[in-house]
Order: structure tokens, then sequence, then C-alpha cells
């Protein structure tokens, strides 16, 4: 002991200022402690106690240190009650040490503690936010489903109808203005340009079905003319085939004499009318006889009144005043 005491001022008299030096840089950094560490806490006092013990302690080892040091370059011996004195503050400066470090210690295990618990709330709390989000999601997306899925229904069960011919299924209840709803819009107007397309095709199908079974009566008639050479068989058939054709009350075939310029009835068939019995002459003057001879065409006459057609075709008042209010004639020219 009195050989390593008294090497420092022996051999390193170095050593002895670094060791105040280092008591100095102790004192310093008591004090930044003091600035940096805000002690508060339920041990504030305790901490405070033992922060105080320790500057103390350190002063008193100073002081055995000085002593020592004093004592042995005044007389050349050692001081054991100095060296003893020293050994026991460095030993209550150790202790207090470890005691002040352990409260720290408590302390910062007891915040990472609260940190962690800390923690644990918020996760507990963002975990319920993110489930209810969740929830919220799941119910917004089936509303949205079901918003977009039922118009998509309806749009599949009315593309059934006209699938099946049922033009006439729409969408008008859907209404809205967003993509739905102008998809609704454009299948309406698309139904209703098929629809018309339809009825088209339709009314062109029926009117070459017409087309088709006049030309099968017309094509008859003619056989029936080149068929015999009776012409009042000739005209029974064709006045049967006509019927076929064109339902009539009456019809009669006249035959035109140009030169006496009067025309007779060759034929008659249906309900008899009084001065226009079957055989009858009557002038070609002011009957619709006349108008076809001249314009070689046919000729519809449907007056609205009984001082209209005696204007035009006072022949007609008879057949008028029998109740028939529409008349066709139709030329039949043979070797011109």
């Amino acid at each position: 002991v009195e050989g390593a005491f008294a090497y420092p001022l022996l051999y390193a008299p170095d050593e002895k200022e670094k060791f105040y030096v280092h008591m100095d840089h102790f004192d310093r950094l008591a004090d930044e402690f003091l600035l940096i560490s805000d002690i508060d806490g339920a041990k504030e006092a305790e901490e405070k106690e033992l922060f105080d013990k320790i500057k103390e302690n350190k002063k008193q080892l100073v002081s055995s240190a000085n002593e020592f040091f004093e004592s042995y370059e005044d007389n050349g011996r050692i001081d054991f009650a100095s060296i003893s004195a020293f050994e026991e503050h460095l030993h209550e400066l150790t202790l207090l040490f470890k005691e002040f470090i352990g409260i720290e210690l408590a302390e910062v295990r007891e915040a990472h503690e609260d940190a962690n618990r800390t923690v644990a709330v918020s996760n507990i709390a963002i975990l319920s936010v993110l489930i209810s989000a969740l929830a919220i999601a799941i119910v917004v997306c089936l509303l949205i489903s079901r918003r977009i899925s039922k118009p998509i229904v309806a749009l599949q069960d009315a593309a059934d109808e006209i699938a099946r011919g049922n033009f006439d299924a729409g969408l008008e209840d859907l209404g809205g203005n967003d993509e739905i709803g102008q998809l609704a819009k454009s299948f309406d107007s698309m139904t209703a340009r098929l629809k018309g397309a339809f009825d088209s095709l339709r009314k062109s199908e029926d009117e070459q079905r017409r087309l088709a079974e006049e030309n099968a009566v017309i094509a008859e008639i003619g056989r029936i003319i080149s068929s015999t050479l009776d012409i009042d068989e000739v005209y029974e058939r064709f006045a049967a085939e006509m019927q076929e054709l064109i339902p009539f009350d009456r019809i009669v075939i006249f035959t035109i004499d140009q030169e006496a310029r009067t025309m007779s009835a060759a034929y008659l068939s249906g309900f008899d009318v009084r001065d226009r019995p079957h055989g009858v002459v009557i002038p070609l003057a002011g009957t619709i006889g006349e108008k076809i001879l001249r314009t070689r065409s046919g000729l519809l006459v449907q007056p609205e009144d009984r001082a209209g057609l005696a204007a035009s075709f006072p022949s007609l008042l008879p057949l008028f005043d029998a109740g028939l209010r529409s008349f066709l004639s139709v030329p039949l020219i043979f070797q011109n």
C-alpha cells in the first residue's frame, strides 16, 4: 500500500495531477448531470439525498488524499489513517453509486413498462379502429355491390325478355345519371331501335308474304284464262280467285265498244243493284271506264259524299245509293 501511494510522488508526479484533474472532471460531470437529468418521480427525494451523499463522499475522498499527500511530502511517512479514510470513502462512494444507479435503472424499467403498456393500449386502439374501419368498409362494399348488382340483374332479365321477343321490357325504373343510369338509357334506346327494326322486318316479311300470295293468285288467274275457251267459265273462276286477292261486295267485267261509245256488263257477281243488271249497256261518257280507257291505268274512287261523286262520275250514283263506298277499276287490254 505504501509503495502504491508513494509511486505518484516518487516516480510519476504527473499521476498526482491527473488524480486532481479527474476529481475536477467529476465535479463538472455531476453538475452537468443535474442540468440534463430532471430528477423526479416517486423517489425524487431519495435520489437527491443519494446524489448529495455522493458529492460529499467525493469531497472527503479528495480530502483524505490531500492529507496523505501532504503528510508524505512533509515528513516522508505514510499516514495509514488517511489511507483508511480514503478507502472507506471510496467504498462508500462505490456503494452510493450502485444504489443511485439501481434507482435510475428501476425508473428506466418502470418507464419502459409504462411505454409498453401505452404501446399495447395504442395497439388495441389501432386494432379496434382497423376492425371498425374494416366492418364499415364491408358494409359499404355490400351496399355498393347491391346497388351495382341490382341494376345488372335487371339488365340481364330485360335482355332475356328481349331474347324471347318481348321488346317492351325496359329499364326506365333504374333512373339516375350515373354510369348505371346511362347504361339503362342506352339499353332502352337500343331496345327501341331493335323493336323498330324487328317491326320493319316483320312488316317486310308480311309484305313479301302478301305479294307472294298475290302473285300466286295472279298466276292462277293467268292459268285459268289460258285453260279454257269458255269465257263464262273463265269469268266465274276469275271472280273466285279475285275474291281471295281482294275481298269485294260486287265485281263487274265490262266490255267497251269504242265506236259506239258504250259499256256492256259481260259478267257480274255479287249483290244486284237497280239499273245495273247483268248485260246492261250504259253510255261511256261520265264513267270510270271512259277515264281508264284514256289513261290505261287503274283508278280508285272513294267519294266523301254523293254530290262530289255526281260531279266526277255520275254513272256510279246507283251504286253509291245501294251502299257501296269504294270503287276500283282496272283496264284489261287485249291487242290494244
